[in-house]
């Protein structure tokens, strides 16, 4: 849904157009992202709605709730363990966002960034980032750093 003033996230029409389509086929839709583990102003989940509402995603022009799914402080969500097939994975556990839990399914909708860690951001690093709260955000980050620090 953006930073504050951005304007390169998806434009909300098109995210509403999708919202219809789910229900068009019985489904109940909603928008949702997680809080940022930096500070800025989608920190916490009412300073991430008030940027939401700014950039055009809202309630009432989604006609589909935003939530976001790590709860107010982005610590909300269930320790879920690892499996071990990534070789040298580092992480044993994430804490899944209670709301991408709780969801039946999910559509990941993204747009293409740059990402200093991963050359580029799209679905996979949206989905590996955005599903999660603060503490496996910040397991994620020290686990690249280790990776690509020489011995």
């Amino acid at each position: 849904m953006g930073e504050y003033g951005c304007s390169t996230y998806l434009r909300p029409a098109f995210v509403h157009r999708v919202c219809d389509l789910i229900k068009n086929v019985g489904g109940k839709p909603f928008v949702t992202d997680t809080t940022t583990l930096y500070a800025a102003r989608r920190f916490t989940a009412r300073q991430y709605l008030a940027t939401a509402a700014f950039n055009g995603f809202s309630e009432e022009s989604l006609e589909a709730p935003v939530v976001i799914a790590d709860g107010e402080e982005g610590y909300d969500g269930e320790w879920v363990d690892v499996p071990k097939q990534a070789y040298d994975c580092p992480l044993d556990k994430i804490k899944v966002a209670k709301e991408i839990l709780n969801a039946d399914s999910m559509i990941v909708l993204s747009h293409l960034k740059g990402h200093e860690l991963s050359g580029f951001g799209g679905s996979i690093k949206n989905v590996a980032m955005g599903c999660v709260t603060k503490e496996s955000k910040a397991a994620q980050h020290l686990a690249i750093e280790r990776s690509s620090t020489p011995p």
